[in-house]
């Protein structure tokens, strides 16, 4: 009995583990047979183009390993995966030339709107300055960007760029893996939990978030690391935690661990002509850091928290758009 009993206890959490190893790892583990992919799975094979399957009307995507330049506009619900077989990136090259016309939307590598979205295990790099020598990036030119009307997550991606990286607009989950930047990498308007994420900075410049709070957004960093980049600009250090795009800006950092490349300082006013910060309105918090970018002593404008006042559902009221049986919420 006592030995049915242990079997039985060991054979429940090794089916727990699996389902914590991701939702879709079956299928990403497929090739283009399908095998343990939702029904109605589109393969997407190397040398041929993601829209392509994006326009098909599939609601799952399985990418093969390979490097796809294209530059993506989704605008349905879709769960988009990358194989585990190998590296899927999907690159694209362009900026937004700020004395010139257009958005900054125009030049991402990934574009969502108006729905749900979920990626998984994929780099999208946005590599517009991947060869300058200029003291400062190109233009904005973000890797992923996310409308005001999309609620979006991402598991395990890369995402690339110089000047704002990534932007969300809308609710927006990152659990694992990483984005790069240089000048404002992560910026937006709406709520955004990065969990477990690695931050790496190629330079120096603005802040690693740069966020309006007008109409209720706010960021949080959970989790993750702030370091240099094997790829960063020569001289790169006493980079900002933050920065406000509007003096309504919350953004928070729990449980973090900061490497030397993040100035003591931590924080930083818009620019010295245009600061943006309003005492009791800008919201910039910290909670358990750690690592030699941290110094309580030498911080400003921050709040330095002695508990942690957040959870993700507290934050975001409903997850639903959140993988919970990949991420632990």
């Amino acid at each position: 009995m006592y030995l049915n009993l242990f079997f039985l206890i060991t054979a429940a959490l090794s089916l727990a583990s699996v389902a914590k190893a991701g939702t879709y790892s079956q299928c990403q583990a497929s090739d283009s047979s399908l095998q343990g992919c939702p029904s109605g799975t589109k393969y997407v094979a190397a040398g041929t183009k993601i829209q392509t399957a994006i326009d098909s009307g599939a609601a799952y995507i399985l990418i093969a390993p390979g490097t796809y330049n294209e530059q993506l506009k989704v605008s349905k619900n879709l769960v988009m995966l990358g194989s585990t077989k190998g590296t899927v990136t999907v690159t694209h090259s362009a900026y937004k030339d700020l004395s010139g016309s257009g958005a900054n939307r125009d030049a991402a590598t990934l574009y969502v709107s108006g729905s749900t979205f979920y990626a998984y295990d994929i780099v999208f790099a946005n590599t517009a300055d991947d060869k300058t020598t200029a003291s400062q990036p190109l233009g904005p030119a973000a890797a992923v960007y996310f409308e005001t009307n999309a609620k979006a997550s991402l598991y395990n991606c890369q995402v690339k760029s110089w000047q704002d990286s990534l932007y969300a607009g809308g609710n927006f989950f990152m659990y694992k893996g990483s984005v790069w930047g240089w000048v404002d990498m992560l910026y937006g308007d709406g709520k955004s939990w990065f969990s477990g994420v690695t931050i790496y900075n190629r330079g120096c410049g603005g802040g690693i978030t740069a966020w309006r709070g007008a109409s209720g957004g706010a960021v949080i960093q959970e989790g993750g690391r702030v370091t240099i980049a094997s790829d960063a600009r020569s001289g790169t250090s006493g980079c900002y935690l933050g920065r406000p795009w509007d003096s309504k800006m919350k953004s928070s950092y729990l449980n973090t661990v900061m490497d030397s490349v993040v100035n003591l300082k931590g924080w930083s006013t818009w620019s010295s002509s245009d600061p943006r910060y309003t005492e009791g309105q800008t919201i910039f918090e910290e909670y358990n850091s750690s690592g030699a970018g941290y110094d309580a002593s030498k911080r400003q404008l921050v709040k330095i928290l002695t508990s942690n006042p957040y959870t993700i559902k507290g934050f975001f009221g409903d997850t639903s758009f959140i993988d919970s049986g990949t991420a632990s919420i």
